[in-house]
């Protein structure tokens, strides 16, 4: 039978779990921001390297690299998709998509 007054073994206010969970990066993307935010020998981080070598992909006519450097500063061009319904058509934006705009019949 478990004690404490809440009946759970625990006492109120005391934590089941008093010393927390794992300290430390735990997913891939806290552990590359870890590294990206290094410095290097000349001061810089290794983000801003990263950058100088894709802005230089996108110079030398990276279309990838072009890509991905929009959609970082502006955002992925929105979509628009047009849906033919009995009452009426409607417009439908989608952020990043690469659907075609054509018509799509609805009923």
């Amino acid at each position: 039978m478990l004690g404490g007054v809440t009946g759970k073994g625990f006492m109120p206010g005391q934590s089941g779990n008093p010393r927390g969970g794992p300290r430390g990066p735990r997913t891939l993307t806290t552990r590359l921001r870890k590294i990206i935010d290094q410095e290097t020998k000349d001061g810089k981080d290794y983000g801003d390297l990263v950058m100088q070598v894709l802005v230089k992909a996108a110079l030398k006519g990276d279309m990838k690299a072009m890509s991905l450097l929009l959609d970082r500063v502006d955002g992925k061009a929105v979509q628009e998709i047009l849906v033919k319904q009995e009452d009426g058509d409607k417009r439908i934006n989608i952020p990043g998509s690469d659907v075609r705009s054509k018509p799509i019949n609805a009923g």
